[in-house]
């Protein structure tokens, strides 16, 4: 049987792993999906997906 994984030991993982760090607070940046619609040459729409980094400070 697998061990259960605490929201601790998530966050530990997520600090102790290099990531991309914010100069302004010194937080660990958080990827989001952005779903843009965009149109295409026939006159649909299609759904352009891409990661983007964010930062706590940058959210509130």
């Amino acid at each position: 049987m697998a061990k259960a994984q605490t929201f601790a030991d998530k966050v530990a993982k997520a600090k102790s792993q290099k990531s991309a760090v914010c100069p302004e607070c010194g937080e660990v940046f958080i990827y989001m999906k952005v779903v843009e619609p965009v149109a295409s040459a026939s006159g649909s729409y299609r759904f352009q997906r891409k990661m983007e980094k964010h930062c706590k400070c940058k959210n509130t």
